[in-house]
């Protein structure tokens, strides 16, 4: 469940909404993963939104199909022997179908039918982690590419985005439960966007999340409960700022 609060439109200049205005958002994902082999592995995920929004004497409410996502992993660095620093490493291509209504396609004055991007998205991405006692940490970084589409009467040119993060867990006595710090970047550049031969400039999009999480594992059951923030670090352009709370389970089975 996301709550926007905000909104920032230049640089650092963020606006927060008052009392009349409320947006949240509940996201239901189904995600699943395959390892074909101990070194590569499948992946796919699909998502229902739904908004409830309000401004003023104005309400809407929403429930639609999200973007969807397939993905490709390979373990490039694996763990073959015992080492106090040599991480973990993997490389990833992901690709994000425009399954969901973006702000493109909007019927609505509070864009509480928009529950995706509106263009493909592929992506690569890098991750390294590693766990020593009862710490573990992830670094990751992920380059995007934004297709060009067309959606009714607009145009909208390719662009790219990227995405670096870095988290810190620590399990007491390496023991069921797990506590977790982490911050990440989000970055987009700008694009053009031709709308009945009128050529207009998206600006770029920049904003952070900071999360605190605790898991719980028990057999091949994990569960999580996420906290997070985009109002806490900065800098901020051209996003809207929420704040959101995840719960999931991860369940792992042999096929």
């Amino acid at each position: 469940m996301g709550t926007v609060v905000g909104r920032t439109y230049e640089k650092n200049r963020n606006v927060f909404y008052t009392d009349n205005k409320e947006y949240k958002t509940f996201t239901t994902s189904l995600k699943g993963a395959h390892l074909i082999t101990p070194l590569f592995q499948v992946g796919a995920g699909v998502s229902l939104v739904s908004k409830d929004n309000r401004d003023g004497t104005t309400k809407e409410t929403k429930t639609l199909l999200g973007d969807t996502d397939l993905s490709l992993a390979y373990e490039y660095l694996p763990e073959t022997f015992y080492s106090v620093w040599k991480p973990r490493g993997f490389v990833y291509l992901k690709h994000i179908f425009p399954t969901g209504k973006s702000n493109f396609e909007t019927d609505t004055r509070l864009l509480t039918d928009v529950s995706g991007k509106g263009q493909h998205i592929s992506s690569l991405g890098f991750v390294f982690t590693k766990i020593f006692r009862s710490i573990d940490w992830q670094i990751y970084n992920e380059f995007k590419y934004l297709h060009q589409e067309s959606i009714s009467n607009k145009e909208i040119s390719h662009s790219y985005g990227d995405t670096q993060g870095l988290s810190f867990g620590y399990s007491p006595n390496n023991g069921a439960i797990r506590t977790q710090l982490g911050l990440s970047r989000h970055h987009f550049q700008e694009k053009d966007i031709l709308i009945n031969n009128v050529n207009q400039v998206s600006n770029r999009e920049e904003y952070y999340d900071f999360e605190v999480g605790l898991n719980y594992m028990i057999n091949d059951s994990t569960y999580s409960l996420t906290y997070s923030d985009q109002t806490i670090f900065g800098p901020t352009e051209n996003t809207t700022l929420s704040r959101t709370i995840s719960i999931s389970w991860l369940e792992r089975w042999p096929l």
